[in-house]
């Protein structure tokens, strides 16, 4: 079944990588499942935002250069517990919107 998680990430030679403990995305990566991964940003102040889904495989790094190059690029998980295993998702599809503000929306003759 689909699933979501928050997770912290870092982009390596295009791909998508990230550190998780055992469980649910490490399993995803070892059994090279499907993936989708969505990045988003939003300011509601400034009506603005953007959003990238990238559809791929997964896999378990672990190459021992590879996970060091990880850890040197400041990719750190936030969640407490063990995250000793680094997942890369590579990218098979990606797209993307930008959202600006509606200007139209803000003046004086639509409200």
């Amino acid at each position: 079944m689909p699933a979501i998680f928050p997770v912290n990430f870092r982009l390596l030679d295009g791909s998508v990588v990230l550190r998780t403990g055992e469980g649910t995305k490490l399993n995803a990566a070892i059994w090279n499942a499907g993936i989708a991964f969505e990045a988003d940003a939003a300011n509601s102040v400034f009506e603005l935002g953007w959003s990238v889904l990238i559809v791929g495989t997964a896999e378990e790094v672990i190459e021992p250069t590879e996970i060091a190059e990880t850890i040197q690029m400041g990719l750190r998980p936030w969640a407490p517990g063990s995250r000793s295993h680094v997942v890369r998702i590579r990218a098979e599809a990606v797209s993307g919107r930008r959202i600006v503000a509606n200007i139209e929306a803000h003046t004086p003759e639509s409200i």
